[in-house]
């Protein structure tokens, strides 16, 4: 019984107040899913050097208020970063929420606004 009580402490104190840490990345592409007629229709783009750079700095603006959570979600607008050709972590962009691994936090209209403005594709595949 002490084991456990002592087990619930040390998660609860790993969980309270989850920063995101985020490694280098340096290229990004994005994937958006609509519904359109009943079928999922797939938008992709690629990020240029200066949007992984704005989007990584955003994040690393935010490292605190992030909340764990293992759960499924709905497909956002979806960001693939990477180093090089390695996936490093995918960003989901949702409508009033961000999810990145397995932590979420809460975005504001404007937190979303800026970041939709950021992966803004410039180049469809």
């Amino acid at each position: 019984m002490r084991a456990q009580g002592a087990f619930l402490l040390c998660l609860m104190v790993l969980l309270a107040g989850c920063k995101l840490e985020l490694p280098a990345v340096d290229t990004g592409s994005i994937e958006h899913h609509e519904m359109v007629a009943g079928s999922d229709r797939v938008i992709t783009g690629t990020l240029s050097e200066s949007q992984v750079k704005a989007l990584a700095d955003w994040l690393r603006a935010h490292v605190t208020g992030w909340d764990y959570r293992i759960e499924d979600t709905a497909l956002g607008l979806l960001v693939h970063l990477r180093r090089g050709a390695v996936p490093v972590v995918v960003v989901n962009i949702l409508e009033g929420e961000i999810k990145v691994k397995d932590l979420f936090r809460a975005l504001t209209p404007d937190e979303r606004a800026t970041l939709l403005a950021i992966v803004e594709p410039t180049k469809s595949q």
